[in-house]
């Protein structure tokens, strides 16, 4: 079955992308599997657990919402 990446999977690679960093990086900012990383961010695993995601917004320097392509109001 192929998977297609998924919103968050999408916002964390322009975040990588934007920062100039690799997986890797965040992996080691986290302590997470680069396996699970690279799950989330292809599709593979579509529901991450909101532990997950505010690990890796952290390592981002960002908010969750903003890997969630949520706008939440002020």
């Amino acid at each position: 079955m192929r998977t297609f990446p998924t919103i968050i999977g999408a916002n964390i690679c322009r975040k990588l992308h934007a920062q100039g960093l690799r997986q890797k990086d965040i992996v080691s900012r986290t302590g997470m599997c680069k396996s699970h990383l690279s799950e989330i961010i292809n599709g593979h695993n579509r529901h991450p657990s909101v532990w997950t995601v505010q690990r890796i917004a952290d390592a981002l320097g960002c908010r969750v919402d903003d890997l969630l392509n949520v706008k939440v109001p002020v």
